[in-house]
């Protein structure tokens, strides 16, 4: 029995000039069971491999990634307000393979805002470039979050639980060197931005 895969499909279409050029025909498998998910699927796995190998997408990260001693410096700016600045620290701890602890703490010299302490658990998925955490904060509460490692940032979204304002955040972390980070992140309520914050990272020891 044949087996027709339509390469033509807008799947296909939006996949192949990234990766490839492909005939926008039909294509005729004899003797295979292969649907177009599974095609893809095992495309994407022999490129991410190849990529690897060739040491072009190569996941290097010295944060989060590595136990460590961050410095943090920078400001932080809330709706209808002018930037204050802050400084603090973070510490990462691995405690398994795959398990990891961070705690930051952020001070605002010269100013009243209360500091800022929170205290991340989160797992790293074994073969996978994504984590998730739960966090304790000590202004919004119980968070609970996840994360990416792509090749030059770490992105990572996040919700604080039972919240009635429905809060939430991002945060994305670029590598500028094997020492030192730049973060950039925000926080949400509903749909609107209510602060950001943006900060310079530098490993000690």
């Amino acid at each position: 029995m044949l087996k027709m895969i339509n390469f033509s499909t807008p799947s296909f279409k939006n996949l192949a000039p990234p990766f490839f050029f492909i005939n926008p025909k039909p294509l005729i498998f004899t003797g295979f069971g292969f649907t177009q998910q599974t095609l893809i699927t095992s495309l994407l796995v022999i490129l991410n491999l190849t990529l690897e190998t060739k040491g072009i997408y190569k996941v290097a990260h010295s944060f989060l990634l590595e136990p460590g001693r961050w410095l943090m410096q920078g400001s932080w700016l809330e709706r209808d307000s002018m930037p204050i600045s802050f400084k603090g620290m973070t510490l990462v701890v691995w405690d398994r393979d795959d398990w990891f602890s961070m705690a930051t703490k952020l001070v605002f010299p010269g100013s009243d805002r209360l500091e800022i302490a929170c205290h991340y658990k989160g797992r790293l998925h074994e073969g996978d470039r994504q984590y998730t955490f739960l966090l304790q904060h000590n202004i919004l509460g119980q968070i609970e979050g996840e994360g990416w490692i792509c090749p030059d940032t770490i992105v990572q979204r996040y919700w604080v639980l039972g919240d009635r304002e429905r809060r939430s955040g991002f945060e994305t972390l670029h590598q500028v060197s094997d020492n030192n980070y730049y973060l950039t992140s925000g926080i949400l309520a509903g749909h609107f931005l209510t602060s950001t914050m943006e900060a310079s990272l530098e490993r000690q020891g």
